[in-house]
């Protein structure tokens, strides 16, 4: 995976950059998925980022609960500034 960013390589980006033959489908679907929550239905983001801190909080990870938190807050802003 050359040129590939950091993330890439521990799975946590598709790494569409390093797409060299043709346009990176998945991406396109992450994409739309990021702009359709952006501009308009967030409430399955909201859904979700609700549930993992609730299970993050049942299991007495409270870090891991106000992190989540606080980019469920940042989402939110964004998402209201976007519409």
């Amino acid at each position: 995976m050359s040129g590939a960013c950091a993330l890439a390589g521990m799975g946590r980006c598709s790494a569409p950059c390093t797409a060299t033959e043709a346009p990176d489908a998945a991406y396109a679907h992450v994409a739309d998925s990021a702009r359709d929550a952006l501009t308009g239905d967030a409430s399955p983001v909201v859904r979700a980022l609700s549930d993992r801190i609730a299970t993050l909080a049942h299991q007495e990870r409270y870090e891991e609960a106000g992190e989540v938190t606080r980019r469920l807050r940042a989402f939110v802003a964004g998402a209201h500034r976007a519409q």
